[in-house]
């Protein structure tokens, strides 16, 4: 009997053993997976290394770092305490969280309850498919080992003993902690075919969530003339429909390019392209180029946006810009103010934008009628505070004119989340209120015109973007508004200044020539250092398309110090384009390797999308920053008669092509690149203006004034950092538990009501029925029945005669009789092996006692033992040196 309960007991330590290695293993691979999504290293700094809010706050901006430049995702960030070599020590921080993953596994994995794996699995499949960050192959592969192994553990539970897998398990655990601290140099690449598919999936699934244009979003390769015509409609009834008035400048070469393809499609296309893109309400209606897709980099026939690598690299330059009143998306008519170039309106079309208050006198009929058509984006209050250059909204010392650099910032980065632009109802009379709804057109960027008017946020609130945006947008670098939302942003509303792009070239010579003053000293400092990033990033050109370029325009000249003048550069592309190639729809998709810009330099044929992109290569070829653009156009004849206040209709005819160009100290101006769009949209004198261009980009340095208060901002900052980590961690904690909570809740409930069925069973109005539901809940808890009990149980179960009351009564009366019995077996069971164990315990202490008493008597023999032979050495010595007879 000694051995029996020795065995039991041994079982359940092993059982338990095997628990602890299994969440060891669970908790170790989800732990593992987690500081592989995120780049953190363990225990490379150290197991204990640091304090607990500090490897927090290290862990956190790791985390932010890591969503910010896979999916843009902007949060704030915190200083981290550091080592002496200045990495964050966030050891102890990481140990912690090893430990709660471990301790969750543990809970999961006693409760043998498969659904609670979900609490791992979950969290990562939404980063890996909403944010794209995804764990290392390694990892991967020991969290997928890991909850095989769990799995197959819950399913063959009390089959297997446990000591047969507890080794197999220590094995499995080892390998982990050897490949989480281990060294790997080699790492697996995705084929190149396999990354193409990908993308091409994602672009497909983009176009599902976001919708899309008649224009491809920048893949070239994507569509083909065929493709364009029956998305936005043919060249002819494009213009028509944006009022030119001038024909094709080179007579009918489209169409006797086309007649070479006619199919006899023409009668599909006549109308495409006239369904609603958007509907633009405008407080003074005017003409616009509303931009969308900002092509930053060509490769393999197609523009992309910048990385968000590469935007959130931008995230701390770009957010103090903000907070000194400067932004990318507001700088034309930021620069154009700070001109004082009051005459504009006459000259754009439109009512007056200057910086006198009351040159324009334009209010809104109806705020309520506003509100209305903003749909979702929520109330707007008043945005007249907004003023250019105006330190009312900050301290002095952002807006003073001294020098700034804006580095890397420790205690919090720039955060670009939603904000509700509040321009609705304002008296900011110089501003023009444009309300988008985006209806047939992609709602993945915001439509937005060169001419948009940004303020800065008021009030001490958390730094989110300091310049207000569109409720549910997304500022990219000053580069574009992206959207938020499963599928975007449908509605959106902002101000802008009234025309400017027509006679640009009149604002920046205004600009160059306007007095100087503290506003512009301010304005010119800010722009210094958002220049240097469009020359960064915006120059790029694959080196054989420069090639072809050069070998078609000839040399760019020195361009070691300065871009080539902009007003030649200008004239010579235009000539160029104009003289030597010819608009058509004719253009079939580029096969195999074939370039798309490489065949339209071949063919001197193409369509808006081809002259943009080779004009932004050219302009690049120059030393000019260029981007390629796809947006639409609201043209002077689509306004022409209309009132304030009225809804302009912008059909996929109005989708258009075109390039921008980056204007030192001004900002991004439109290019237009295509003959047969010339003379649509106003267009600017290059007579004028661009001589007074005169630029140093070179970013000056912070004064001491302005470095001292950020610094004071970070220690406050600092101060309240533990604090709020705390929260966080003790939050997660909450969290855990109450899922514990609940799952101990949700079983105790399961059981309380399988035993109600079991009772309802036992009353059913058949007897045979109740009798067949008690003999299996017997037989279920393993009650010893009376062989009279188990043959009624029997024939109830199995036969088809039938059964009386009595024979149910007579049921359960065995029934609570064995029930009794198990009760009493249980108790005396359990009082033996209270017993045994007693014993066995006391029989542990006897044997202690027992060995203590004999380990005390061995080592009093030995120190008797000892002691003889001391005295026997010392009387040995006392003889050896009593004298002899003879010295006697």
């Amino acid at each position: 009997m000694q051995l029996i309960t020795t065995e039991k007991v041994n079982n359940k330590k092993l059982s338990i053993l095997m628990d602890v290695l299994l969440a060891l293993m669970l908790g170790g691979a989800c732990f593992y997976v987690f500081i592989s999504m995120f780049g953190l290293k363990w225990p490379g700094s150290g197991i204990f290394s640091g304090g607990i809010s500090g490897g927090l706050a290290g862990i956190w901006d790791k985390i932010a770092d890591k969503l910010g430049s896979l999916d843009y995702v902007i949060l704030p960030k915190y200083k981290a305490s550091a080592t002496s070599g200045g990495a964050p020590a966030y050891g102890t921080a990481l140990t912690m969280i090893l430990v709660f993953f471990s301790v969750i596994s543990y809970f999961i994995i006693k409760s043998r309850t498969k659904l609670l794996m979900l609490l791992f699995a979950v969290p990562i499949t939404i980063l890996m498919l909403g944010y794209g960050v995804t764990p290392s192959l390694y990892a991967g592969a020991l969290f997928a080992g890991a909850v095989i192994i769990v799995l197959a553990v819950m399913r063959i539970d009390g089959e297997i003993d446990p000591k047969y897998l507890a080794i197999p398990l220590a094995v499995f655990l080892v390998a982990g902690v050897v490949l989480t601290v281990a060294d790997r140099t080699v790492s697996l690449k995705e084929p190149k075919e396999l990354a193409a598919a990908a993308d091409s999936v994602k672009a497909s699934i983009d176009r599902m969530r976001y919708g899309s244009d008649p224009l491809p979003s920048g893949e070239l390769g994507r569509i083909s003339g065929k493709d364009l015509k029956a998305a936005r409609g043919d060249i002819e009834s494009v213009k028509e429909a944006l009022g030119s008035t001038t024909g094709s400048l080179f007579g009918d070469t489209d169409s006797a390019a086309d007649d070479i393809y006619d199919t006899g499609e023409t009668s599909k296309t006549q109308n495409a392209g006239k369904g609603t893109a958007l509907t633009v309400k405008m407080k003074t209606p005017d003409s616009y180029y509303l931009r969308g897709f900002i092509g930053g980099s060509y490769n393999k026939n197609k523009w992309s946006t910048l990385t968000n690598e590469t935007f959130y690299g931008m995230r701390d330059t770009i957010f103090w810009l903000n907070r000194r009143d400067f932004d990318g998306l507001s700088q034309m008519s930021r620069a154009a103010d700070l001109g004082e170039s009051n005459s504009f309106g006459s000259s754009f079309g439109s009512e007056s934008f200057g910086t006198d208050s009351g040159s324009s006198g334009i209010t809104f009929d109806d705020d309520d009628e506003e509100d209305d058509y903003s749909g979702d984006d929520g109330s707007e209050d008043d945005s007249s505070d907004y003023s250019i250059g105006s330190d009312s909204e900050g301290d002095d010392s952002e807006n003073d004119g001294n020098s700034v650099t804006f580095g890397t910032v420790g205690f919090i980065d720039s955060v670009y989340a939603e904000g509700e632009y509040d321009g609705a109802g304002s008296d900011d009379t110089d501003s023009n209120r444009l309300s988008i709804k985006v209806r047939g057109a992609s709602r993945r960027f915001a439509f937005i015109p060169y001419e948009m008017r940004l303020r800065t946020a008021s009030g001490n609130k958390a730094r989110k973007s300091e310049m207000v945006l569109p409720k549910g947008t997304k500022n990219y670098g000053g580069s574009h508004l992206g959207t938020e939302g499963i599928r975007g942003k449908s509605s959106y509303s902002y101000n802008a200044a009234g025309n400017i792009t027509g006679s640009w070239t009149d604002a920046v010579g205004k600009f160059y020539t306007a007095p100087s003053s503290e506003d512009k000293q301010s304005y010119f400092i800010s722009e210094s250092h958002y220049n240097v990033m469009q020359y960064d990033n915006y120059l790029d050109i694959p080196e054989k398309i420069k090639q072809l370029i050069s070998s078609e325009i000839g040399s760019p000249g020195d361009l070691s110090e300065d871009h080539a003048d902009y007003k030649d550069t200008i004239e010579r592309i235009s000539t160029y384009l104009s003289g030597s190639y010819i608009y058509s729809e004719s253009f079939s998709k580029p096969a195999g390797k074939q370039d798309v810009v490489e065949k339209f330099i071949e063919s001197k044929s193409g369509c808006d999308m081809h002259f943009a992109t080779l004009a932004t290569l050219m302009f690049r070829y120059f030393g000019i920053p260029a981007r390629y653009v796809e947006g639409y156009l609201v043209t002077p004849s689509m306004i022409e008669g209309m009132e304030d206040n009225s809804e302009v209709n912008v059909t996929r005819q109005s989708s258009h092509a075109w390039t921008e160009i980056y204007i030192d100290g001004f900002g991004w101006v439109p290019f237009e690149a295509t003959p047969e769009y010339k003379g649509i949209m106003p267009e600017a004198n290059m007579a004028v203006g661009l001589q007074n261009v005169d630029y140093e980009s070179t970013p000056p340095d912070m004064d001491d004034e302005e470095d001292d208060e950020f610094d004071e901002e970070e220690d406050d900052d600092d101060a309240k950092l533990g604090k709020k980590l705390l929260k966080i961690f003790l939050t997660l904690l909450i969290i855990a538990i109450i899922i514990l909570l609940l799952y101990i809740a949700y079983k105790v409930g399961r059981a309380v009501m399988e035993e109600k069925r079991w009772q309802k069973a036992f009353e059913d109005k058949d007897p045979k029925k109740g009798i067949r539901a008690l003999y299996q809940y017997a037989l279920n808890h393993k009650w010893k029945l009376s062989d009279r009990a188990i043959a009624t149980g029997l024939v109830a179960s199995y036969s088809n005669a039938e059964m009386s009351e009595s024979d149910r009564k007579m049921m359960r009366t065995e029934f609570d009789s064995a029930k009794e019995q198990a009760k009493k077996e249980s108790a005396v069971e359990k009082e033996k092996a209270r017993r045994e164990k007693a014993e066995a315990k006391a029989a542990a202490k006897q044997e202690r006692a027992e060995a203590k008493k004999e380990k005390a008597e061995a080592k009093a023999a030995a120190k008797q033992e000892k002691a003889e032979a001391k005295a026997a050495a010392k009387l040995e010595k006392a003889e050896a040196e009593k004298p002899s007879g003879d010295e006697k």
